[in-house]
């Protein structure tokens, strides 16, 4: 673990942090927490994080059919009667557990550009109507920047993501494609 200990080093020692540690100041904070980890063997740790037994250990209260559902939900590509029958199943409490989750897992590989990105949002708002205020919270935390039209006309379709939209077509850094087809489809709509 050198670079762990040269990293706390370099913190105590008020110096840049060597690569791969980026010099921010969370990360800074992280390396100052106590115990100082850089003379410890954490390939124990690191083998029993790859355990899929303990990644679900109390960590968002999901039961069997709310990780099925979660799993589902991160592979789906577009909606389907199997899907649909796998949100129904998980009722709507344990549907919103696992949208949220499938949703915070799928963030590094979302390009915002396409429909599929969406399919955790959509589908369980299709069956439970109730979950659209959450779902709206989640793609309001959208990097406007990255976005592209694809999944707009599919977005506009949903009721709790119009608010979202009118105020990404409001917004000074998402890009005119965007924008475009976001009032294309409220020109359509009235």
């Amino acid at each position: 673990m050198e670079p762990l200990r040269q990293a706390e080093d370099a913190v105590e020692a008020n110096k840049e942090l060597p690569s791969p540690f980026k010099d921010e100041p969370f990360i800074k904070e992280w390396l100052r927490l106590e115990p100082s980890l850089g003379e410890t063997d954490l390939r124990p740790l690191l083998h029993l994080s790859r355990d899929t037994a303990t990644r679900d250990f109390g960590a968002d209260d999901l039961t069997t059919q709310g990780r099925e559902l979660r799993d589902a939900l991160i592979k789906a590509k577009s909606g389907n009667q199997l899907l649909t029958k796998v949100i129904q199943d998980a009722g709507a409490i344990q549907a919103e557990k696992a949208m949220a989750r499938a949703w915070q897992l799928k963030a590094g590989k979302r390009s915002w550009r396409n429909n599929e990105d969406m399919v955790p949002l959509v589908e369980p708002c299709k069956v439970f109507r109730e979950l659209g205020p959450k779902a709206a919270s989640l793609l309001a935390q959208a990097p406007v920047a990255q976005l592209g039209p694809g999944p707009i006309p599919t977005l506009y379709e949903q009721d709790w993501a119009r608010p979202v939209l009118d105020q990404w077509a409001q917004a000074s850094d998402v890009n005119r494609a965007v924008k475009q087809a976001i009032e294309s489809k409220k020109k359509a709509r009235r």
